[in-house]
């Protein structure tokens, strides 16, 4: 007996509401991926995620296509140390006491000399001009200034304690910098790693994450920028980090071309060192222990060699400008060793051909 009217209806509404969903799946494609959204992306940026990378905590994994000397990141620093602050620090520190007490001596001269002349109508220095100065500088006017000055030093010892005693000790040089930062800013640098030895410090943070402030490895001032120091270390990096002067920036540029997926390395040494050089480097500054694919080949040998082979060309490519013939000759061997070695300085390349 075949189904009534009423028992159909029912069926047939059903039916259509299926073939709807199906017909909005099809055209919008079968993209779940909304209902369990990534758990291990910790920061999403244009172009890459921040998110665990195994054995080396957190890293920088690219989410979209980058060309050879594309610009991958740029950030303004959160913390900058130039090579000579510590000493003007030292140098402002021991100068305060003397111009205090300079000034001290400016004010009751003055003060001396404009009560002098107004008494006896001449300024000329008298036994009495010179009582009086000494009187007035160090009971009165230089004795306020110097109160004033040690009540200053009493609360900067207070506040230089209050760093010492918090969750991380800031060095009094980048005290004024520390000052001006959000609380989520100072969570994001301690948020970072410290590979010195003892007590997490703003010092340990700085010199396990920081970048040199230009393109080489051992410029003096440095820079800290929370999220490009999340990208890994390689003894063959795919990213190259570049100070902008005018811009105030630290920017992270391509060295190759980088697919979704990939993670973004740089590297924290001379990669041009052999591997147990580099190895032993960055156990001692940073704690671990490379086996990136470079440090992990099983011709590690010839690789060594290649790489000295490299560094000792370049520099002889670099001090050849009054032979170019000869300048040539290396630089054509040069340029083979890089290719043999699958190194992706692309910096060293252009700096060859350009020599």
């Amino acid at each position: 007996m075949p189904p009534s009217p009423t028992v159909l209806r029912p069926r047939i509404w059903r039916g259509i509401a299926l073939a709807l969903c199906v017909g909005s799946l099809l055209r919008n494609g079968l993209n779940t991926s909304f209902a369990q959204p990534p758990k291990d992306i910790i920061a999403s940026y244009d172009g890459f995620d921040v998110m665990p990378s195994p054995g080396k905590g957190l890293g920088a994994f690219a989410t979209k296509n980058f060309k050879a000397g594309d610009l991958i990141y740029e950030e303004e620093p959160i913390l900058i140390f130039e090579s000579n602050m510590a000493l003007k620090q030292q140098l402002a520190e021991g100068s305060e006491p003397a111009l205090i007490f300079t000034l001290a001596v400016v004010l009751a001269v003055a003060l001396v000399s404009a009560i002098l002349g107004a008494v006896t109508g001449d300024i000329k220095v008298t036994p009495f001009s010179i009582l009086a100065f000494l009187v007035v500088s160090f009971g009165g006017i230089g004795g306020l200034v110097l109160k004033w000055y040690q009540g200053g030093r009493e609360r900067m010892k207070q506040e230089d304690e209050m760093f010492a005693s918090g969750p991380l000790f800031v060095p009094p040089e980048l005290q004024p910098q520390w000052l001006k930062l959000s609380t989520e800013q100072r969570q994001s640098v301690a948020n970072l790693a410290d590979s010195t030895a003892g007590e997490m410090t703003i010092t340990g943070i700085f010199r396990t994450n920081s970048f040199s402030k230009g393109s080489s490895v051992g410029t003096e001032s440095s820079v800290l920028c929370t999220t490009l120091a999340r990208f890994n270390h390689s003894c063959n990096p795919t990213c190259r980090q570049s100070w902008n002067e005018k811009s105030g920036k630290e920017r992270m540029y391509a060295f190759t071309d980088i697919k979704p997926g990939d993670e973004l390395y740089t590297g924290y040494i001379d990669i041009l060192k052999s591997r147990r050089l580099r190895r032993d480097e960055l156990l001692s500054k940073y704690l671990f222990s490379c086996e990136c694919p470079s440090c992990s080949i099983s011709g590690i040998e010839a690789s060594d060699v290649r790489r000295q082979e490299i560094a000792r060309l370049d520099s002889q490519v670099r001090n050849s400008g009054k032979d170019p013939q000869t300048g040539l000759k290396l630089a054509e061997k040069l340029l083979q060793l890089i290719e043999e070695e699958g190194v992706h300085d692309r910096y060293l390349r252009a700096r060859v051909c350009d020599e």
